[in-house]
């Protein structure tokens, strides 16, 4: 009758080899130089890397924008009588509306909404149209429109012809010069983009236009200085040409508030996090390799040792096992 079939369980050494040296010996002397080694090894190398600490790190997040319902409107053209110059000004501010004379001010119909496609709570776009009445004889082309959140989208085109349509549909991207601080909110430019403060419209009024904080170069020189600001980009531009008799000037536009990478300072526990992990993935490798460096001059006798080998068990039957040998 043949044997069962018969599965290996467990298997152990009959015999194991221990290599002894004194405390102050070559061998001891290596095996000190070698822990140190795999201990300080992978600091030296992940620092010279410049990968150990956690200077900056990023995170992808779509951005929850709220449109303030302030706007401003430059349109500029020539009248088809005279060939005179006509410019044409609007904004949702009353303070800023002072600083212009009546005739050049016309009052559009404007209509916006911000839509959230996905409903997750917050505004994909905003979507947005501007209609201004404007007389037959007038043909403009050259149109600046810019909507204030805070922080501004501005879109700034001109068209050889007399235009009926302006069609805009851009991105509101974020341009950041510095790194957030991890865990603290930054509310530094929490303000409007146009100062419309007395301090700002009384230089306008004076006749010192030019450096008054409600110039238009100053309010971009301003806005430029910002480490945080927002620009149109992506923003192709469609015109419709030659405006009927009685037909509205129409601008529509679409801005979409996209998915943005921010840079921020990580915290002490996030330096420490990635620093350890940093360091234990080249320790695992030095470590090994001391392993294997020692045990190779420890079994080739490169440095001295005496080697104890342990009892063996004692065999079925028995009651006594082989004894230990020391060499």
């Amino acid at each position: 009758m043949p044997p069962p079939t018969t599965l290996t369980l467990l298997a152990q050494p009959l015999q194991q080899r221990r290599f002894r040296a004194p405390a102050c010996s070559r061998a001891a002397l290596l095996a000190a130089i070698l822990a140190a080694a795999a201990v300080v090894t992978p600091f030296l190398a992940a620092y010279a890397s410049h990968s150990l600490w956690l200077r900056e790190n990023y995170f992808r997040e779509q951005p929850t924008v709220t449109f303030l319902r302030s706007a401003m409107l430059f349109l500029t053209g020539q009248a088809t009588t005279d060939g005179s110059a006509v410019s044409l000004f609007y904004s949702t501010d009353a303070d800023l509306n002072v600083l212009f004379d009546a005739a050049v001010q016309v009052v559009p119909a404007i209509k916006s909404a911000e839509v959230d496609v996905n409903k997750d709570g917050r505004p994909d776009y905003l979507q947005f149209s501007v209609s201004v009445a404007l007389p037959d004889t007038y043909d403009i082309h050259h149109t600046e429109a810019r909507l204030l959140m805070q922080t501004m989208a501005f879109v700034d085109t001109a068209s050889a012809l007399p235009v009926s349509a302006l069609d805009v549909d851009g991105e509101l991207r974020l341009e950041q010069r510095v790194l957030l601080r991890a865990g603290v909110d930054a509310a530094t430019y929490d303000q409007p983009v146009v100062n419309y403060t007395a301090e700002a419209v009384m230089p306008a009024l004076t006749g010192a236009w030019g450096t008054a904080p409600l110039a238009w170069s100053r309010i971009l020189q301003d806005y430029q200085e910002r480490n945080f600001r927002t620009r149109l980009d992506h923003a192709p531009v469609s015109w419709t040409y030659f405006r009927g008799r009685g037909q509205a000037l129409e601008i529509r536009g679409k801005v979409r508030y996209v998915e943005e990478r921010v840079g921020y300072r990580p915290g002490a526990a996030e330096v420490l996090k990635f620093g350890w992990v940093q360091y234990l993935s080249l320790f695992l490798v030095a470590a090994a390799a001391a392993r294997t460096l020692f045990t190779f001059c420890v079994a080739a006798q490169l440095v001295p040792t005496h080697v104890v080998v342990d009892a063996a068990p004692a065999p079925a039957g028995l009651s006594k096992g082989f004894k230990a040998y020391v060499y």
